[in-house]
């Protein structure tokens, strides 16, 4: 009798932060290490009772964070010890929000002024134009962001396209900033479909990556990244949860898995 085999497609899910004081107001926040407010930690443990009803937490097999306390208290408030013991937990500096620099704080009226005083004019569009200039060295800008977040796109697609050959768990959950994961879903999608929104870099740096300072299948180097040109017009408020995945189980083919909640 033939028994057909259940492929495991893996998933991967985008967790951003809960809420802080200035995610609230609308401060751009990188480095600053705020705590959430005690709303957002209401908010958050309540979303963890959920998602243990639907995500499957012994699938995970990576837990990956930013360095951020605000990220890593948010998966505390949903991981328990329990759901831990099987997983691979891992701070990652790829995924630590972009980089404003002398932004930091401020509310976006408040950058544009004071961008305006410096001869940039009345606009400003942080997808293409970044946060780095001569005002600003301690900005990144996009180029490096791309780069860094291509850099753990490769990663992570490594790890799950051993999954799927061995047809192993290796779902994997991301602790990480509004900015940075919207970029990550967009970059996500773009590396198949490339349109006027991203452009082809190569730079020394890729060429020589290969990270074998985690538990994961071995990497190989980069030969080119992808960075963003315009607002990709995703959305993913303090604490939202999106889910990426393959189409056809084909690590050629990233998707974007609309039903979060499946029977």
């Amino acid at each position: 009798m033939y028994t057909a085999i259940c492929k495991k497609t893996p998933k991967v899910y985008l967790i951003r932060h809960s809420e802080t004081e200035w995610s609230k107001s609308g401060q751009f926040t990188s480095s600053t290490d705020l705590c959430l407010t005690p709303n957002g930690v209401e908010k958050i443990t309540k979303l963890g009772e959920n998602l243990h009803s639907i995500i499957d937490f012994e699938r995970i097999k990576y837990i990956f964070s930013s360095p951020r306390k605000r990220a890593k208290d948010t998966k505390d408030l949903i991981f328990n010890k329990e759901d831990l013991k099987h997983c691979n937990f891992i701070i990652d500096d790829d995924l630590k929000e972009w980089e404003y620099g002398q932004y930091e704080g401020l509310l976006t009226k408040q950058i544009l002024a004071l961008r305006k005083e410096q001869g940039f004019g009345d606009s400003w569009n942080i997808w293409n134009e970044g946060c780095k200039n001569e005002f600003n060295p301690l900005g990144e800008t996009t180029e490096e962001i791309g780069f860094r977040l291509w850099k753990f796109i490769k990663k992570i697609q490594n790890i799950q396209q051993k999954g799927m050959e061995t047809n192993e768990d290796c779902d994997i959950v991301i602790f990480a900033h509004g900015h940075c994961l919207r970029y990550l879903a967009a970059l996500w999608f773009m590396g198949v479909n490339v349109v006027n929104k991203f452009e082809n870099g190569l730079i020394d740096s890729a060429k020589n990556y290969l990270d074998d300072s985690y538990k994961i299948p071995e990497l190989e180097p980069l030969n080119f990244y992808l960075h963003l040109v315009d607002n990709p017009w995703f959305m993913l408020d303090a604490g939202g949860v999106a889910c990426l995945s393959y189409s056809h189980n084909n690590i050629k083919e990233p998707s974007l898995k609309l039903n979060l909640l499946e029977l």
